[in-house]
Order: structure tokens, then sequence, then C-alpha cells
């Protein structure tokens, strides 16, 4: 090597060392700095003439694998998800308790039983009588107190989406200031690298919020896409905006109709002024914003509509009573005349259909709203039965016309309804007497008002929601089962007369025990089938069992929920943190190793000089010859 070529290599290893030192120092002074990541200088040799003169520096560049921060982008957004399900799990569970537990909703359902059955040992007892309205009383306010909270905790989730859609928008606005300063540094040939660390973070803040996917193109800009695959920023960001409610009750839920809606939906406001409902494009499967959407609009009213069954049984499994279809024949045919003087919106009529050889049974149930017919089949909890919607708004005469239009779209012209002119409160339900098509069954599933009916039926509970309704289950207007655990109420004629829980009738002995332990059958023996709610049931195979059962089935599916959440939230963050930590050995700065490079920088550093005193000697040496 020449003296020139030492001389060029020497001044050209002193230009990178110092170049090297700035970036080491950069790195040390900027290393708890939040979305900082490490700096390397980029250096190449120089060759002229085939001959190698030095080095030349190429700039510095960011240590941060791509595949990998996606990667962590995708589970940190799965992370968020999960810890947001798992809290509110776990104060769901709260609610209702643990099994067993003295404050729990069973202990107060077993003390009301409790209260039932020293009532039933002693019927006369004043004092028993009123200890079992009180703990009626108590029992009343837990379930009230819990479908309050359930609502609060649905609330809370509308106002975390509301708080996560204005900082999501905050970081698309971030995202694009900066973006278009990366683009304008790539055109003027600069490396943009604290840009990149600064459009990193805003991007991290949004993929917390939203499950996203980024897309860069040549210039350095970006695109981001929702993971469903709707585009938040493509030169120019979407402004996302929410209508948060106020108040949220049982009633309040999300529909894609507007006009029916009750809850927020997150709007996306492209750049050309399209409005997009995301909600109902079901565009987020990930984050803080699909957690809080899948709690309010999922978690929390299943746990809603589980409690408005249980408080529902109650009332029905005390109230309800059966009247039996009377054997008749009309016009040569048989069957069964019902009375439905009793009958109110969301009773039923319960009729055995031989067909063929088949059985088929048909309820039908009273519905004075016309809007809400015809009904599903699921609208009850049995999965058998074939369900018919009938009004009686129009008097009786109209109800059996409308029904006896219904039974023959389904069985054929071999079945009549009439209502007899000398039995105005008589539906008579027959066939034409042929073999093919036979009633072979008919009931009535009525709801008792009176306190005093002669029955053990009464209207224990009452809708207290609804100027203290008698609760039949009516699904005009508002289905009266939703939210009904809301307005769960004890009847105020029984809190003024204790003694109604033993005196069915004007006959009714004071000592006797008979609707005392017809009420504590029907909520502790009695099996009942419940409506598919949640996880408990299906369509196929709904929930049945008696009360206290299916109570104890809810408070443990509840605790299921809590566990399993927090057991997924706990893989789920030690994905994130494995996938973080990788991504932190080789973006981050380490401070042990920056120092170490420094050594090395130093050391070529002191080479090169000295390389540079040699070559002075020499050409000193060589003007002195």
């Amino acid at each position: 090597m020449s003296i020139n070529g030492a001389l060029q290599s020497a001044i050209t290893g002193l230009r990178i060392s110092q170049a090297g030192l700035d970036v080491v120092a950069q790195n040390v002074a900027s290393a708890n700095q939040p979305g900082y990541t490490r700096k390397v200088l980029q250096q190449s040799t120089q060759i002229v003439d085939n001959r190698v003169i030095g080095l030349r520096s190429q700039g510095t560049v960011r240590t941060v694998d791509n595949l990998l921060q996606s990667s962590l982008r995708t589970e940190s957004a799965g992370g968020k998800f999960t810890n947001i399900t798992a809290q509110y799990a776990d104060r769901l569970n709260q609610l209702f308790g643990t099994p067993g537990d003295a404050a729990s909703l069973d202990a107060v359902l077993n003390q009301f039983t409790n209260a039932l059955q020293q009532l039933a040992t002693s019927p006369e007892n004043a004092v028993s009588q009123s200890q079992v309205v009180d703990r009626a009383n108590v029992l009343v306010q837990q379930v009230r107190s819990i479908s309050d909270q359930i609502q609060s905790l649905r609330l809370e989730s509308e106002q975390g989406i509301n708080d996560a859609v204005q900082r999501a928008n905050d970081a698309l606005q971030r995202i694009s200031q900066i973006d278009q300063q990366i683009s304008a540094a790539a055109s003027a040939s600069q490396e943009p690298s604290d840009l990149l660390d600064a459009r990193d973070q805003a991007i991290n803040d949004l993929s917390n919020i939203i499950d996203i996917r980024v897309q860069e193109r040549s210039d350095r800009s970006i695109s981001i896409f929702t993971r469903s695959g709707v585009s938040l920023f493509d030169r120019q960001p979407v402004t996302l905006s929410f209508d948060p409610r106020a108040t949220i009750t049982p009633q309040q839920s999300y529909n894609i109709d507007p006009t029916k809606r009750g809850v927020g939906t997150i709007t996306l406001t492209s750049v050309g002024g399209l409005s997009v409902d995301l909600v109902a494009q079901s565009a987020f499967r990930s984050g803080e914003i699909a957690a809080y959407l899948n709690l309010r609009d999922r978690i929390l009213p299943e746990a809603q509509a589980q409690l408005d069954n249980f408080a529902a049984g109650l009332a029905e499994a005390t109230s309800e009573k059966s009247i039996a279809g009377t054997a008749t024949t009309n016009a040569g045919g048989t069957g069964f005349g019902i009375d439905v003087s009793q009958l109110r919106p969301g009773d039923h009529l319960s009729f055995s259909v031989n067909v063929g050889g088949a059985v088929r049974n048909v309820t039908v149930v009273r519905v004075d709203d016309a809007s809400k017919l015809p009904l599903s089949n699921t609208v009850t909890a049995d999965p058998n039965d074939e369900v018919i919607g009938i009004g009686f708004s129009g008097g009786n005469s109209a109800a059996a016309a409308a029904l006896q239009t219904a039974l023959q779209a389904k069985f054929g012209t071999g079945v009549s309804v009439t209502n007899p002119a000398g039995s105005p409160n008589v539906l008579e339900v027959v066939s034409d007497g042929s073999a093919a098509t036979t009633i072979t069954a008919a009931s009535a599933t009525v709801t008792e008002t009176s306190l005093a009916g002669g029955t053990t039926a009464l209207p224990l509970f009452v809708d207290g929601g609804n100027a203290n309704q008698i609760f039949s289950d009516s699904l005009d207007n508002t289905p009266q089962r939703r939210g009904f655990a809301q307005r769960f109420a004890i009847n105020g004629a029984l809190q003024a007369d204790p003694a109604a829980l033993v005196k069915f009738s004007s006959t009714t002995s004071a000592g006797d025990p008979a609707r005392p332990n017809a009420i504590l059958d029907a909520i502790t023996r009695n099996v009942r089938t419940f409506v598919p709610a949640g996880t408990i049931g299906s369509a196929t195979a709904p929930a049945s069992g008696t009360l206290t059962n299916y109570l104890q089935r809810v408070i443990s599916d509840k605790g299921q929920i809590a566990a399993t959440a927090k057991s997924i939230d706990s893989g789920q963050q030690v994905v994130v943190s494995g996938l973080q930590n990788r991504f932190d050995s080789d973006a981050r700065v380490n401070t042990d190793e920056e120092l170490s490079n420094l050594i090395q920088l130093q050391q070529t550093y002191q080479a090169s000089a000295r390389i540079l005193t040699v070559v002075r000697d020499l050409t000193q040496a060589l003007l002195n010859a």
C-alpha cells in the first residue's frame, strides 16, 4: 500500500470511528426513551482501481425485525382483549358470589326457602309469615342489585369504547403527520430513523386498541388496515366516531337498524365522506375495542338473561296454574274445549295432535301485539314444540278464527276451532273424526292474579318496574322477561297481608300448610325447562332442573367464565412478554453492549490516528532525504 493509500484509509477510519462514536452516544443518551430503537452505523469499503482505500459511511439504520414487530402487535392486541375480558369476568363473578358463601345469591335464596320450610311447619304463626316476606324482600333486593351492577358494567364498557375511539383517532393523526415527514425525508435521500421510531410508537398505541396490519411502501410511507380488511390509513387517516349512551338498561342493545339500536356504535368516515358502521361490519376482532364490544353486547347481556330467567322462573313457578281441557264433540269431530277467560298475554295453550301416528306438540301463546307475529319456535324453552302466536284483543271469536287458520296450515282442514255461542270464554279445538288427525290432549297454563284465587298459586313476585303488573312473560311491546330481574319485586298486597301466604280461599284454615309447601316445591323440587341463555342450555338441548339447580348453574357458570378468562389471559401475557423480550433484545439499547462498542471504537480511532502519525513521520523522512 502506498503512503497516499495509507493516509486515505486512516482518514476514513477516523471519520467512521467518529460517526460510530456519535451513534453510540445517541444510543446511550436515548436508552430510556419510550419507543427508541438501537441504531447502528452502516459502512462499506471504498474501492478505487480495484484497490481498497478505506471505508464509507452509509448512514444509520434501526435494528428492527419487521416480522417480529408485526407478530408483537398482533399478540399485544390479543393481550389487551384477554386482559380486559378477564378483569370484567372476575368482577361479574364477584357479583353472583361463590356457591355456599353467605353473601352469594344462592345463600340468599336458601334463606328464603328455609323461611318457607319454617312456615310450612307452623302456618298459623304470624312471625313465620312475616319472616318469609322479609326473606323474599332480601332476595328481591339482591337480584335487583346484581342486575343494576351488570348494567353498570355495560355502561363502563360503553365508556371504554368511547375513550378507545378517541385515542385511536389521536394515534391515526400522529401517524399521518409523521408519515408525511418520513416520505419527505426519503425523497431527500435522508435516513428517517428517529421518525420511524416515533411512527412505530403511534402504531403500537393503535394496535393495542384495534387489531391492525401495516403495509410499507417503497418510499417508507405506510397503509394501515384492520385485520378484517377495513382501511384506516392510506396517505390520510379516516375518522372514527362513537355515539355513547349516558345510561344503559337491559332493553338497550346493539342493532344494525339505527332506529332499533339502543347503544353506541363506531362509525368510520372516509376521506371522501363515506360512512360505515364498523360494528355492523364486525370489523373488530381483537384489541381494546373488541373486548369492550364483546362485554357490552355478549358476555354481560348473557349474564342479565340468565338472571332474568331466574327471576322469571320464581314469578312463574309460584303463580302459574294449569287448566285442563274438557273433552268435547263438535260436528261429528272430537277434541277439547279450553276456558281462556284467564289467559293473559304470555300465557299459553298446549295441544297434542296425532298426525298419522306421530304426535306433534303445539304451544299457542297469547300475543296481542301484531308486530311480534308470527312467532319463532325458539320463543319457548321446549325444542320439540311448534309455536303459534294468537292475538285475543279482538275477542275470542276472532282468536278462534285466527287459531283455526294457523292449525289448518299445519295439519290441514281436518282441524277446526270454534267459540261456541253458549260458552263465550271457551275455545273448542276438534278434529273431523278421521283417523288421520286427532286432538289427543289440551290444556291452558295461565297466571294467577289474586292472592285468594282458590288454588295454592299466587302472584308472589310481580313486575315492579311496570306499576307492579303481574308477570306473565308477555311478548307484547318489549318482552316482559327482558330486564325483569331489574324490575323484580314482591307483591305489595302480600307485604300488607302476609297471612295470604297460607290462606288462599275463604275456607282455608289458618294452619293449612298447602300453599307454603306448594311454593317450596315450586322452587326446590319441581323441574322446569329454561330458555337458553349464554352457555346454559341451547336451542336443541335447553337446561332443565329446579330453580335452585338453575341458580347454582348460573353462579358456577360465572366462576368458570372468570377462571377460563384468567387462564387465557395468563397464557396470552406470556406470549406477549416472550415476543417483547425477543424484540427488545434486538431493538432496544443495551448500555453494556454500547460501552463495549465504545471501547472498540476508541481503539479503532487510536489505531487510525497512529497510522496518521506514521504516515507523517514517513513523509517527513522522505522530505529530509
